[in-house]
Formats: structure tokens, sequence, C-alpha cells
């Protein structure tokens, strides 16, 4: 009686993980790698009980199930590691230091940019060498540049930004400074790496 709970016990974990990743409560694909896992043991369960029993029929129709289920899995694996390579980044800013001050190099999108000590700011996007602001002309966001950095300084009028914040991003010689207060809120400035922030930066 012990094993047949079990397995009804898993049954019911298995549909239960299958409706969760169904309504989004879980990731799709940690779901569907973790149901398809437990319907392997399932289906490995089946042929022992089956062959302890001499059932050849189920036997057979439970192996067919696990080395389908074992296929399934790597599948999902497969695809998984496939969609977190696609949502890495693709960018990675170069620029190189110069004793040049603070120095407005283009507005967009109503933010000014500043260089602070750089030159030859450019942006390599999927492959391609561009300026920084052709490539936020071609679909590059904020945003983006944002999460692929570390916040690391924070002042009263802006906070500084590390290069280094995601494993695929190799350059580390410059940070980015975003204003946030007074009339310079939204604007960037992008300085060397070991910039340290002083009040009046945005101004």
């Amino acid at each position: 009686m012990k094993k047949y709970l079990f397995i009804i016990s898993l049954t019911v974990v298995i549909l239960i993980l299958m409706f969760m990743s169904m309504v989004g409560i879980i990731s799709s694909g940690i779901g569907m790698v973790v149901t398809t896992i437990l319907i392997l043991i399932f289906n490995i369960i089946g042929v022992v009980l089956a062959k302890k029993e001499k059932v050849d029929f189920i036997f057979y129709t439970m192996l067919i199930f696990a080395i389908i289920s074992f296929i399934v899995l790597i599948i999902n694996i497969i695809c998984i590691g496939k969609t977190a390579k696609s949502n890495t980044f693709d960018f990675q800013i170069t620029a190189e230091t110069t004793k040049r001050e603070k120095s407005k190099i283009f507005t967009y999108n109503g933010a000014n940019f500043y260089s602070y000590n750089m030159k030859n700011i450019n942006c390599i996007k999927s492959g391609h060498e561009v300026s920084l602001e052709q490539a936020l002309n071609s679909g590059l966001t904020i945003d983006e540049i944002k999460k692929a950095m570390i916040a690391d300084e924070k002042g009263d009028e802006a906070t500084v930004y590390r290069d280094g914040g995601v494993a695929n991003i190799k350059n580390s010689s410059y940070s980015i400074i975003f204003c946030n207060d007074g009339k310079n809120k939204g604007d960037i400035i992008i300085a060397p790496f070991n910039y340290e922030y002083k009040k009046g930066i945005c101004s």
C-alpha cells in the first residue's frame, strides 16, 4: 500500500507543478525541468515494479516512457541554456582616458551626455563598433546599460555605476554617473573606472 501511496503523491506533485508553470507562479522552464524529472522518476519506479511483478507489457511501456522523459528533460535543459544565453547583454562600451575635463558629447532623449577625462566613447553591439549615440539610436537602452553595471557610489545629486555588473562584459575601464537631482536630472556622464564621486559633477 505504501508504494502506491508514494506513486499517488508523486502524481499529485507533478500535476501541481504543471499547473504552477502554466499560470506563471513559477518559471515555465524550471517548472518543466522539475516536472520532467519527477515524471522520469515515476516511470523508473513503474519499470522496477513491473519487473518485480513480471508484467512485461507495463514494463516495456514504462521503459519507453522513461526514455522519452529523459530525452524531453535533456531538450528542456538545452532550451533553458539557450534562453539564458539569449538574455545576456551583447554590448560593451569602450573608451580611452584623457586629461580633458567634463565635456558635452551629445543629447539623447532629452538627456545630455558628457565625457569626463574620457574620449573616443564607442559601443560594441552585436559585434559591430559604433558611437554610443548611434547605439542608443539603434535600440540600446539606458536601462540595459544600468542592468549591466553595479551602482557603486550614491551622492545627493548622482549615482555612480561601475562596469562589471555582468560576467560577459569584459571592459572595466569606465564609470557612468547618472544625475538624479535638480535641473540636470537625467544627464549622464562617462568617466574613468576609478572616478570618485564629487558633489557638483552634474552642475
